[in-house]
This record gives structure tokens, C-alpha cells and sequence, in this order.
């Protein structure tokens, strides 16, 4: 479809009729400016305006998009402009289909990739313990794919604390030293890739054999440590959580 050839065409048409621009603006109708442009080149008119144009001037829309009334020496040509819009269009549609597909596949291996590395990766648990001599409030560990914090919160005892060392049972019985500390304030993190005190891979089993050494003026007691899991991002989203 040559915009110049169709625009010829129409002004010859319009010419044809005795119609002035405007009159031809009004029938269809659509501004003189838009009439202008077509005539000249500058644009074309949108399918549904066609329709109107092959009624007032009496063509087919196959000789207004090839710029040329039928005769015997281009009615192949012309009879051809269908099926080649066809084939187009066509195509244009394969290459959507297949645009859309390869976006669809991206998000599926997106989405494949965060339910994987997220799902149930987000943890939550408190610690919270009371005996003869001590008492802990508002513990809290938090576990990510990253990150890990853990805090042991508020620590109240009737006796005076020298140390506190707090530590899990390796899989070969053997103690592995998490902190030591000579006050009540046990906070710390660590990050993936640094394994300063976890070893990512295995922080359930940390989790469920973590014990606490307290050190008192007369005497040492081992407490073995029971965090309550209170939140895991069980869905794709992370949500709010209250505990």
C-alpha cells in the first residue's frame, strides 16, 4: 500500500464528484485537515473510514488501498492486495503469538525461580523460657535466604551472670561456639556467603539443637533452647505478620 498512490486517488475521486474537501469531510464525516492529508500523503485512512470512501465513490476497498481504479492491465495486482494484507497480518499475529509466549515462558521461570528461592524462606521464631534462675522474653530469630538475625531479648536471673555462651550440638556431638558474651545483651547477625556463625544450609538443624551456657558465680547450668516458629511465607507474597 503506497500512501501517496491511495491519496492521488482519492483527490482524483473527490475531484471526479465535484466535492470540495470539506463537502467530503462533512459526508463521512471527519475534519478537512484529515482530508488534506490523505491527499497529500501524509497519512491514510483507518479501515473503518474506507468503507465509507468505497460507498461515496463506488470502488472497492482493494483499489483504494492500491491507489487505482481496476482495469485489465492491474486487476491481478489489485486482486492481489487482500491476500497479501492477509499474509501480513498473519504474520504480525505470529510474531504477537510468539512475543507473548516468550514473556510468558519468562515469567513462568521467574515465578519458578522465586517459589523456589522464597517460598517457606522467610522465617520467624521467638524464644521464650523461664527456670529457677532465669527467665528470657522476647527473643527473636529471623531467617531469610540472606540473612539471619537472632537476638535472645530480655534476660532476667536472681543470680549474678559471669558468661553466656550460647552454642549447637554438631551431627558429630561435638560443641560449635556461636557467642560469648560476659552481659545479658545476645544479639548478632550473619549473611550468606560470610557463615561467620551459621552455616545456611543447615539452620533448621541448628535451630532444634541450640543450647545456652550460663555461667553463674557458683556453678554452670545448660539450657537447651525451644524456638517457636511464628511465621513462614507459605504464599508467593510476603504478607504482614503479628505475633
Amino acid at each position: 500500500m503506497e500512501q501517496k498512490r491511495m491519496g492521488l486517488l482519492i483527490k482524483k475521486l473527490r475531484e471526479k464528484q465535484n466535492l470540495t474537501q470539506q463537502q467530503l469531510a462533512d459526508m463521512i464525516p471527519i475534519s478537512r485537515e484529515a482530508i488534506s492529508k490523505w491527499e497529500r500523503g501524509k497519512t491514510c485512512p483507518d479501515y473503518e473510514v474506507m468503507l465509507k470512501l468505497s460507498k461515496i465513490f463506488d470502488v472497492t476497498i482493494d483499489e483504494l488501498l492500491y491507489g487505482e481504479v481496476k482495469t485489465k492491465n492491474n486487476i491481478d495486482k489489485i486482486d492481489s492486495i487482500t491476500l497479501n494484507l492477509w499474509q501480513d497480518r498473519n504474520k504480525k499475529q505470529k510474531l504477537l503469538y510468539i512475543s507473548w509466549g516468550i514473556f510468558g515462558l519468562v515469567v513462568g521461570l521467574f515465578l519458578i525461580y522465586y517459589f523456589f528461592s522464597y517460598f517457606r524462606a522467610i522465617n520467624i521464631y521467638t524464644i521464650n523460657l523461664q527456670n529457677a534462675n532465669l527467665k528470657i522474653t522476647n527473643g527473636m530469630v529471623v531467617t531469610t535466604p540472606e540473612k539471619v538475625y537472632f537476638s535472645l531479648g530480655n534476660i532476667t536471673t536472681n543470680k549474678e551472670i559471669k558468661m553466656l555462651e550460647l552454642y549447637y550440638i554438631d551431627k558429630d556431638n561435638s560443641e560449635r561456639l556461636l557467642t560469648t558474651t560476659s552481659n545479658k545483651n545476645v544479639f548478632f547477625s550473619d549473611s550468606l556467603g560470610y557463615n561467620e556463625y551459621f552455616e545456611f544450609k543447615i539452620l533448621d538443624y541448628i535451630w532444634k539443637n541450640i543450647y545456652l551456657k550460663v555461667t553463674y558465680d557458683d556453678y554452670k547450668e545448660i539450657i537447651k533452647l525451644e524456638l517457636d516458629n511464628v511465621y513462614v511465607n507459605n504464599n508467593l507474597g510476603i504478607k504482614a505478620f503479628e505475633f
